[in-house]
């Protein structure tokens, strides 16, 4: 592995037993990352990238637009997970105080500009990843397990993380990580991310065999595949 600067734009090429050709990847937080087979040649990943130039510069800025527009959250506001209303509430103290009562959740924020200041903003969003990761807690790893049995399929360990990159991930020992952003997704695609990390138990890669299972356990797979690519892991 290792980087390379084209026009400005840091590239990270790295070798994959498992691409089939050459991938260019770009997301937000995660940069532009070039998947290269083990039998094609760095040399020859380079001549791809050369010829994508344009396209990567335009998808490379959208992703920067993407990180940079940090949202800030207000007195006033009110900002709802699954199982939570979230109230952003002004007090007179200088520091961030968190309230919670069974659904309801109240975050009091400074009455002054500090509270639309990084130091405040990042402590407000630490505090929504903490709800975010318990329902996660509570909901995935049940779902998972109801979705696995009826299908038959047996699996290693289950993660719940904060990624930045992926909804969801199935290890060589069918260990399955998921992300905790999946709790912001529609109930049918969080069952397809779990659908499609489980096929990765019987399937480990991409091919048409892989795509053939999948639709088996979860009609409409490349329909639903779609859908989620509209949606962002990333969520701050």
């Amino acid at each position: 592995m290792y980087s390379k600067d084209f026009d400005g734009i840091p590239i990270t090429f790295l070798k994959s037993k498992r691409a089939k050709r050459i991938i260019i990847r770009i997301k937000p937080f995660g940069g532009v990352k070039v998947s290269v087979p083990l039998f094609a040649s760095y040399s020859s990943a380079e001549n791809f990238v050369l010829s994508r130039i344009n396209w990567i510069k335009k998808s490379n800025q959208k992703c920067l637009s993407q990180q940079n527009e940090q949202r800030v959250f207000e007195v006033g506001e009110s900002y709802s997970t699954k199982h939570h209303l979230i109230n952003f509430i002004s007090h007179s103290e200088k520091e961030l105080k968190v309230v919670k009562c069974e659904k309801t959740i109240s975050i009091l924020l400074p009455d002054n500009d500090t509270a639309k200041g990084s130091i405040i903003q990042d402590q407000i969003k630490k505090e929504v990843i903490k709800i975010w990761r318990i329902e996660a807690k509570e909901y995935l790893p049940n779902r998972l397990a109801q979705l696995a049995l009826i299908n038959g399929i047996n699996y290693g360990k289950v993660t719940i993380r904060n990624t930045k990159t992926r909804w969801g991930s199935c290890s060589h020992l069918n260990n399955i990580n998921l992300s905790l952003h999946l709790m912001r997704l529609p109930e049918k695609l969080i069952d397809y991310v779990i659908l499609h990390e489980l096929a990765h138990v019987k399937v480990k890669n991409h091919s048409p065999v892989f795509w053939l299972y999948l639709d088996e356990i979860c009609a409409n797979a490349m329909l639903l595949d779609q859908q989620l690519k509209k949606h962002n892991p990333v969520l701050f």
